[in-house]
C-alpha cells in the first residue's frame, strides 16, 4: 500500500452498484492507503454501497497487508455465532485457525474440527 491521489467517483450516496463496480471502488483504497485501517476508512468515504465496498476492500487489504495489519481492537472482540450449534461462538483465534485450514486445502474431518461442539 502506498500513498497516492484518490480518484473521485462522483455522487454515489445510496447507489446500487454492480459487483464489478464495487470491486473497482475497492481497488483505489487498497492501492493508495497507508495502512489496512486507512484503506477501510477511505473505502467508506467513497460512499455508495459502502458495506460491500468496505468488505471487498478489507479482503483485498488483508491479502496485501496480512492478518497482523488488522487493528487488534477490531479483532479482539470478534465473535461469530454458529447457527444450529446452540451457544457455540467462533472467536478470533478460531477464525484464524479456520482460515489457515482452508488455505491448506480441502478440509479433513478430525478431532479439531470446529464444527464439533
Amino acid at each position: 500500500m502506498s500513498r497516492g491521489t484518490r480518484r473521485s467517483h462522483g455522487p454515489l450516496l445510496g447507489a446500487r452498484l454492480t459487483t464489478p463496480q464495487n470491486c473497482h471502488l475497492a481497488e483505489d483504497p487498497v492501492a493508495t492507503a497507508a495502512s489496512f485501517e486507512n484503506a477501510l476508512a477511505v473505502a467508506v468515504d467513497v460512499g455508495g454501497d459502502t458495506d460491500t465496498v468496505a468488505a471487498v476492500t478489507g479482503g483485498l487489504a488483508g491479502a496485501v497487508c496480512g492478518f497482523a495489519a488488522i487493528p487488534q481492537c477490531w479483532t479482539g472482540p470478534l465473535h461469530v455465532p454458529l447457527p444450529g450449534h446452540g451457544d457455540r461462538v467462533l472467536r478470533t483465534a478460531d477464525l484464524a485457525t479456520l482460515a489457515r485450514r482452508l488455505d491448506a486445502g480441502p478440509p479433513v474431518a478430525d478431532s479439531t474440527d470446529i464444527r464439533t461442539p
